[in-house]
């Protein structure tokens, strides 16, 4: 088994106890977390965080700043004030700034041979300098509202396309040692900027947002002079929307925008272009006259991106290769030769190399939860998944210990127990993966037939005691099977939902069993049915199923709770009879029910109120505990200890968290 053993003390944030495994696979070199009977003394309230201390989660990685000299890759995140720090020749994740001084989220970035790195952002301030080394944060005073493009420039900082609110025509800012931003204001709109193999800075500008790309110029870095000029010959024909270019060498200039590509020949002006499929975004100049573009989405699996390599007139000129999962954004090493690249739905950072098409590094950046479970032995242990990525593992919220596994399963998603026996799913192949609950190491697989998901729409896993079986969903096609996991067989499969209604929406076809019947919940668009497994009789619910509203804004892909007495499903604050599906009741739109006691009341986690809630049969809430903010939402249980204890567990989505909060006795 590969993985990491974070140890420490769930009171205190988590300190580490042992260095942990950031790239490639490393064997552990754990004693499993005891999973004997749980302690007699309450469970305190208890924080885990699944990175080591001072690191902060990343949950998708976007833009790249590369800096030759230091050595360094810095890497915003879609979702966090944070940057990762990664050693590129390591190859290994070294730090993880917490930014809070940014004015936005998802800044653009570029990282100069003096250790500074600089940000750009559409609203807010719109230009920042930061410095990793003291952790010095500064907002740059410039002339602009915004800045829509960056880059580093030889020798030491950067130069930045922006536009003033009430401006016609953007604005090139240089920023070089210590003096005041130089100022250059173009007759044009500048739609993306690239460093200059000769220094300075090339720009690539058109007359307006609403036409073609008119010349690339070529910048000092010092004092915005135009050294030279790359435009298209009359009366050629250049479609508009490019944002993304490199050098091309011997030719001129690459450029690609979503479904588009295109060459720029500077000797003779002559514009190339070809509609491709896919969102073509990065690109890179290669030595032989040939150019890489990276397409987020332009496999067959539409979570894989491509890397495809052009020459000047378009024409492939090798095989396309898969690369991370919506790899679109970069930036190439000139010492290596390696492309590093953003892998957004692993929470990695890839480096590949376009003479080979092999990927030489990945190095994880972190990892949120998709969802929990509780080992049924012992409510400490909480065994958790990664969302979109290939880590999963358990931790013991008394004692702060933390085992984490990566790169055995590729996406594992929906931990569950049947009895003391511990499974998973692997989401791309809905294949069932049973797991040792004490060292997570694979004991067997099982084929569903349900095949492939490369939906958003997740699928799920519902345990069914009575039987013996677990029932298995598929996000995608709407499917639903049950395997008896002594037997190893299939005993049915019922096509419940067909085909998810958007691929790329977030969701999950949800399961739990209840009344002898298993109910399914797509969040995605709020369809409720119920399966008798005897008969085959699906009942669909005539209820409106809002619970899509709750489910999709906050991302609280696990929200489906059973009553204590199997007579109600919740979903989030909605309750429908068990066995009809009516209506039953509803509560606040911001609420997450985790437990109905039926007389004793519900136990709910407000997302608006950041606080757990206990409220009695009347629903009067009758006390309350706090929890950390969740603005992406939580998956989350309560739990009851043998003595009667009551608590919740909370996932956090966006920080990587496990957080347990007792509840007071009613």
């Amino acid at each position: 088994m590969s993985g990491s053993v974070y140890g420490g003390t769930a009171m205190l944030r988590f300190s580490l106890a042992a260095s942990c495994c950031l790239t490639m696979a490393c064997e552990a070199t754990h004693d499993p977390p005891d999973s004997g009977p749980p302690q007699a003394e309450p469970l305190p309230a208890a924080t885990v965080r699944l990175m080591p201390t001072g690191q902060a989660n990343l949950l998708v990685p976007i833009h790249l700043g590369l800096d030759p000299t230091s050595r360094r890759l810095y890497v915003s995140s879609n979702g966090l004030p944070t940057l990762a720090e990664v050693d590129l020749d390591a190859g290994a994740l070294v730090a993880v700034h917490d930014l809070p001084e940014m004015s936005a989220l998802h800044p653009l970035l570029a990282a100069d041979e003096l250790g500074t790195v600089w940000l750009g952002f559409q609203k807010g301030a719109p230009l920042a300098a930061f410095d990793p080394a003291t952790g010095v944060y500064t907002v740059v005073d410039v002339a602009v509202d915004q800045v829509h493009a960056l880059v580093a420039v030889e020798g030491g900082g950067a130069v930045a396309a922006g536009r003033a609110t009430a401006g016609e025509h953007d604005v090139l800012l240089a920023l070089v040692d210590d003096r005041a931003p130089l100022q250059l204001d173009l007759d044009g709109l500048i739609l993306a900027l690239d460093p200059a193999t000769s220094g300075g800075v090339n720009a690539l500008v058109s007359d307006s947002r609403a036409s073609p790309p008119a010349a690339v110029l070529t910048l000092s870095a010092d004092t915005l002079a135009e050294v030279a000029r790359c435009t298209l010959a009359e009366g050629q024909d250049a479609s508009w929307g490019f944002s993304w270019f490199d050098e091309l060498p011997g030719v001129g200039f690459a450029i690609a925008q979503g479904s588009s590509v295109a060459t720029l020949e500077c000797s003779t002006g002559v514009w190339t272009s070809a509609r491709m499929t896919g969102e073509n975004y990065a690109v890179f100049g290669l030595a032989d006259a040939t150019f890489v573009v990276l397409d987020r989405v332009g496999g067959a699996d539409r979570n894989w991106g491509l890397a495809r390599t052009y020459d000047g007139d378009l024409a492939e000129v090798r095989e396309a290769v898969q690369v991370g999962k919506n790899s679109g954004y970069g930036a190439r090493d000139p010492v290596t030769g390696l492309v590093w690249m953003n892998s957004e739905g692993t929470g990695e950072v890839w480096a590949w190399r376009p003479e080979t098409g092999e990927v030489e590094a990945k190095v994880r950046l972190g990892s949120h939860i998709e969802s929990i479970a509780i080992d049924p032995a012992n409510a400490d242990i909480v065994v958790f998944s990664g969302r979109l990525a290939s880590s999963y593992g358990f931790a013991n919220l008394r004692t702060g210990e933390l085992v984490t596994v990566e790169d055995t399963l590729t996406w594992p998603v929906s931990p569950c127990f049947l009895g003391s026996r511990l499974f998973m799913l692997d989401e791309l192949t809905s294949t069932v993966v049973e797991l040792d609950s004490s060292t997570l190491s694979v004991l067997r697989t099982f084929d569903v037939g349900l095949g492939a998901n490369s939906t958003l729409t997740l699928s799920d896993l519902a345990a069914d005691a009575d039987r013996g079986w677990l029932y298995v969903s598929n996000g995608g096609t709407g499917a639903v099977a049950a395997l008896d996991v002594d037997a190893g067989t299939i005993a049915g499969t019922w096509s419940l939902f067909g085909a998810a209604p958007d691929v790329d929406t977030p969701g999950r076809l949800e399961l739990v069993v209840a009344a002898g019947g298993l109910v399914a919940l797509r969040n995605s668009d709020g369809e409720l049915r119920r399966l008798d497994p005897d008969s085959g009789g699906v009942t669909e619910s005539t209820a409106d199923a809002r619970s899509t509203h709750f489910v999709v804004r906050g991302h609280a892909l696990d929200s489906l709770t059973l009553s204590d007495d199997g007579a109600r499903v919740w979903s989030g604050p909605w309750a429908f009879d068990a066995i009809t599906l009516a209506a039953a009741e509803s509560l606040a739109d911001d609420v997450l029910v985790l437990r109905d006691a039926g007389d004793d009341g519900l136990i709910a986690w407000s997302s608006i109120a950041s606080q757990v809630l206990r409220l009695d049969a009347q629903r009067v809430v009758t006390s309350t505990a706090a929890t950390a903010a969740a603005p992406w939402g939580f998956p989350g249980f309560a739990v009851r200890s043998a003595d009667g204890d009551e608590g919740v567990v909370l996932g956090s989505y966006d920080r990587a968290e496990l957080q347990y909060v007792p509840v007071e006795e009613p």
